[in-house]
């Protein structure tokens, strides 16, 4: 495949968690340019992707849509037990010029399990060039200070965020698009199939139901070569992608397959596998410019071929050259792609997540090529080291 171009930007380094959802405390991962989060149904692979994804939200949608999105605080906030307690998300993200350090936590209500506030946020940006540290801070009370001279933040409620609300400023701007330039993808075929209305969001949906729309947009740029040589590869017959309009204001996504004659005849997503339609989405996804802070892409595996799973995991690497790509997955065919370094090791234990690398003695095997990560998930699972 072709090279894209690998441009000098921002990258999520790390993010620490504490009791979101099933998260337990001070849960943290270091991102490696690609990371894959190995662990059985239920043990948390989830909450860990969305945790970055709710902060973006957060800071695109405001707290209170990102909160209802994810049905109230109270389904957020993982159970303690005894006197309700708070949720915290920590990112850290590397540019060029700066390093930032933007911490959201949030509180339960006594008078309800679903009302809550901020009890913390704040924002500590380092410059490269000069090592100052500037802060932005929002406290329990709600009073907010800053370093930044001028810097006009204004004094909102308790479920507003001050970053938010100062994003404007040409100082922090970079920083609110690097924390907003985050997505996770859960694509299902039948979303993938249908119609959709012309979408101006700047890239994929979480669920793909604005497709058609950045399908259009992809198969204008350089990446659309790779789009299609990748499909020919997959189907033997598909050798271009498209969006058209569908009547009465909609678009939906067409395969060009090739014929006998050398002409190309157009079918309708509609009418394609959903290995075919999730393998396509998940490249779009993939190729989308301007490059994604993150990435994060849930179960690529599924209902593609085993035997698709190298050219899928070409276009993760490709793509973690400009993003961080961070991935879900059960497949040992998948992890006999991946390095021993590249991997993290869920477990759930008594209900609570917990996240760790790839314990000593399985590294040392895979390092001397005894054997795979896709040959140990065979054998005995893969074991995290213990804290």
């Amino acid at each position: 495949m072709s090279t894209w171009p690998a441009s000098e930007r921002e990258r999520l380094t790390r993010m620490t968690v504490s009791n979101y959802r099933s998260v337990g405390e001070n849960v943290s991962i270091e991102f490696e340019r690609l990371t894959v989060l190995v662990g059985i149904n239920g043990s948390g692979k989830s909450n860990l992707l969305d945790a970055p994804r709710f902060i973006a939200q957060a800071l695109s949608d405001g707290l209170e849509s990102a909160v209802e999105e994810r049905h109230g605080f109270n389904s957020m906030l993982r159970d303690v037990g005894g006197p309700r307690g708070t949720m915290s998300v920590r990112l850290e993200v590397d540019a060029p010029t700066w390093t930032a350090n933007y911490l959201v936590e949030l509180g339960a209500s006594k008078a309800s399990p679903d009302e809550y506030s901020i009890r913390q946020e704040n924002l500590e940006v380092v410059d490269k060039d000069s090592k100052r540290t500037n802060s932005l801070t929002k406290s329990r009370l709600g009073k907010v200070t800053s370093t930044w001279s001028g810097l006009d933040a204004p004094v909102r409620d308790k479920r507003s965020l001050t970053l938010l609300a100062v994003g404007g400023d040409e100082r922090l701007a970079p920083i609110v698009a690097a924390l907003r330039g985050i997505e996770t993808y859960s694509l299902f075929p039948e979303t993938l199939r249908r119609p959709h209305t012309p979408s101006q969001r700047a890239y994929l949906s979480k669920f793909g139901d604005n497709w058609p729309s950045i399908v259009r947009r992809v198969m204008a740029t350089p990446a659309a070569r790779d789009l299609r040589l990748s499909l020919d590869r997959v189907t033997g017959d598909i050798v271009n992608l498209r969006a058209q309009r569908l009547g009465a204001g909609f678009l939906v996504a067409e395969f060009g397959h090739a014929r006998a004659d050398g002409k190309t005849q157009w079918f309708d997503a509609a009418r394609e596998s959903d290995g075919t339609l999730r393998l396509a989405g998940i490249l779009t996804a993939l190729v989308q410019e301007p490059p994604l802070t993150m990435i994060g892409v849930e179960e690529p595996e599924q209902t593609v071929h085993a035997g698709v799973i190298p050219i899928l995991m070409d276009f993760l690497r490709e793509a973690s050259r400009s993003s961080r790509v961070l991935v879900t997955t059960h497949s040992p065919d998948l992890l006999d792609l991946v390095s021993e370094d590249e991997l993290r090791v869920v477990d759930r234990i008594d209900g609570t997540t917990r996240v760790a690398r790839l314990d000593e003695g399985q590294k040392t095997l895979v390092k001397q090529r005894l054997a795979s990560p896709g040959d140990l998930l065979r054998s005995q699972g893969l074991i995290g080291q213990e804290s």
